[in-house]
């Protein structure tokens, strides 16, 4: 199936179905909620860095972003949010930073194991583990970069609901199986 709507995709691309490739498809980040709905277990990530210090987020003070839940202490820092989330947003999906740089994910704690470096949010499974991250930062930082694609994985990544709609007609057709079926025997070789 999966092959089939890549096809779809590149057919539509082709013939002019959809002009905008970002229409094709909506990145959803792997967020850590440390077992709770919201991104950080509610943790309002403006707080970190307009405040130095970590602070709860309210429920009335909501965001959906990238698939993640944000919730923040209150209407400035839900506003700052939506107007340059990446921003505000943690690194690593809010993960154990140095967990990512080791290669695997982490809860953290998002109270006393942070840190804004650089205009960016960390994140560290403990103050311990954070002094130990700290020691060689720029470096974990680039291995949790380099780390961070295979660790997100592709769920991350979603066939948007409109290119599935409009996939789904020209994969029934016959004259597009058959197409299918050769651009596959020559692109995706087992």
């Amino acid at each position: 199936m999966t092959r089939m709507l890549g096809f779809a995709l590149l057919l539509m691309l082709g013939v002019g179905l959809v002009s905008d490739a970002e229409a094709l498809i909506e990145h959803r980040q792997s967020w850590n909620t440390n077992g709770e709905e919201a991104v950080l277990a509610g943790y309002d990530v403006v707080a970190y860095h307009r405040l130095g210090k970590a602070t709860m987020g309210s429920p009335e003070f909501m965001a959906e972003w990238m698939g993640g839940v944000f919730l923040f202490a209150n209407k400035a820092h839900l506003k700052a949010f939506l107007k340059d989330s990446r921003k505000y947003a943690p690194q690593f999906g809010g993960y154990c930073s140095c967990a990512v740089a080791h290669g695997y994910t982490a809860p953290v704690d998002a109270k006393d194991a942070w840190e804004v470096y650089r205009g960016k949010l960390y994140l560290n499974f403990s103050a311990n583990i954070h002094k130990q991250w700290i020691e060689q930062q720029d470096y974990n930082i680039q291995r949790g970069v380099e780390n961070w694609p295979q660790l997100a994985g592709e769920r991350g990544w979603v066939i948007s609901s409109k290119v599935q709609q409009l996939a789904k007609p020209l994969v029934e057709n016959e004259t597009v199986d058959r197409v299918r079926r050769w651009f596959e025997s020559k692109i995706f070789k087992d």
